[in-house]
């Protein structure tokens, strides 16, 4: 008897590896699959311009790293002594203007040049509800609790979302030419609303995702959503709010993620990066030199091995263990 409903995933046309280059932009679930991402040492560049939730918000900052655009103090505002970018969450927020633009610019430089080089781009869709700035007009990413009273809120239609991301496919594919999208929808779900409204969102979003892959051949989907709605689909594999996936889930999320993109190769390859990594970690229960020099060369001579063979950028880890045989050596 079958007591789950699996979602069936084929295997993606093209694969992810240690070569490939990666952005990731969207809401918290995009930067829980980034940063494991980023931890196997696979090149990921992960929301440059912080957490953002709907669509309007990921292509306006995606147009922005297109044109490398430099902020200036025009482009920033201040309430309560804290000043800030309606384009950006909070975590770029400073008391010091200067402080808070260089956050900024440095950003979008570093992820600009990463755009450039990047084979695959993750954008995870969380709502379609979007807040407007009364006074400015602008769709913003974050209203930095800025009185209700300044904002509007509105639902988007699926139409709105295809129109705006067929007009940034266009400019992206200018920009770099083989570039794929790969899209997904959080499954975090926002019941400031209620859940109704919630699901509603959802929808549009997938109406509109499934359009917009249907018109371009750079874009696939990944069923995120569904494996925690439709294969967990309990609440033991959420946080403690109800609505955000469990550290347990995430991680079958990425196990699903890893089967869909990655080569055999690439699987082992990343089960090596994880015993070095862990091995950098280790704690010796011994004083013998003999045996804890034996085994930090080791060590070296693998993470080494790594990073002339396969392309794994394991210098962290070969600093880290050439740094104890010297210390070890002469203790």
């Amino acid at each position: 008897m079958q007591f789950r409903t699996p979602v069936e995933i084929p295997k993606a046309v093209f694969n992810i590896d240690h070569r490939s280059n990666l952005l990731f932009m969207g809401s918290c679930f995009s930067v829980n699959m980034g940063r494991q991402l980023q931890e196997l040492k696979i090149n990921s560049s992960v929301n440059p311009f912080g957490v953002l939730y709907n669509p309007v918000s990921i292509n306006n900052s995606l147009e922005i790293l297109l044109k490398k655009k430099i902020f200036g103090k025009d482009d920033i505002q201040e309430y309560k002594g804290l000043w800030f970018s309606f384009f950006h969450h909070s975590s770029f927020s400073d008391t010091d203007p200067e402080k808070c633009l260089e956050k900024i610019n440095s950003a979008i430089h570093e992820a600009s040049d990463h755009l450039k080089k990047t084979s695959v781009i993750f954008l995870t869709f969380g709502t379609a509800m979007v807040y407007d700035h009364i006074k400015s007009g602008m769709t913003v990413s974050n209203c930095h609790k800025l009185p209700a009273t300044e904002f509007s809120h509105r639902m988007l239609n699926p139409e709105e979302i295809i129109s705006d991301c067929n007009v940034l496919f266009k400019n992206l594919k200018t920009f770099n030419p083989d570039v794929r999208i790969v899209f997904s929808i959080s499954p975090v779900r926002y019941v400031k609303d209620g859940l109704e409204i919630s699901n509603y969102s959802k929808s549009i979003l997938n109406v509109a995702i499934h359009e917009l892959i249907a018109q371009n051949d750079c874009c696939s989907y990944f069923p995120a959503y569904e494996i925690v709605m439709d294969d967990l689909r309990d609440y033991r594999f959420f946080d403690a709010d109800m609505v955000h996936p469990s550290r347990q889930a995430v991680d079958y999320i990425l196990e699903k993620f890893a089967a869909c993109y990655f080569s055999e190769e690439t699987i082992k390859i990343n089960e090596q990066v994880k015993k070095l990594i862990k091995a950098c970690n280790h704690r010796f229960l011994t004083n013998n030199k003999t045996e804890i020099l034996g085994f930090l060369e080791t060590q070296l001579a693998k993470a080494k091995f790594l990073y002339e063979k396969s392309m794994v950028n394991m210098q962290d880890e070969i600093n880290y263990f050439e740094r104890e045989i010297e210390f070890q050596a002469h203790k």
